[in-house]
């Protein structure tokens, strides 16, 4: 399911997702000031949020953009993946479950742990 998105800023769940991919990978200098969310996916098993990066060139390599953290939610038994693809002005967010867990994409009272 696609879903347009509703605003066009990141959402608190998204900020929080982004701030830990950046703390992990400091050379990445990506503002959320700087997001406009183009659209946000649901796919049953995670999501995709699609961003254009204002102000950036709509040239560069794509980079692969990961974090070893924990990201839980109530009733997800094993919590949530993250990652990031950046290329040119375009900013991917990808969450997803392990296994065939199912995500309604709720993320009430989420929270973010470094790995272990």
């Amino acid at each position: 399911m696609v879903m347009r998105p509703g605003q066009p800023d990141p959402n608190e769940f998204e900020i929080a997702l982004l701030d830990r991919l950046g703390l992990e990978n400091p050379d990445v200098k990506i503002s959320t000031t700087d997001l406009h969310v183009l659209s946000r996916e649901f796919t049953g098993v995670g999501s995709f949020t699609y961003f254009l990066i204002k102000g950036w060139a709509k040239t560069g390599k794509r980079r692969v953009i990961q974090t070893l953290a924990e990201v839980t939610i109530p009733g997800l038994e094993y919590g949530l993946g993250v990652v990031a693809f950046l290329e040119g002005d375009s900013l991917t967010l990808e969450t997803f479950t392990s296994g065939e867990e199912k995500w309604d994409g709720i993320f009430d009272g989420f929270a973010i742990r470094p790995a272990k």
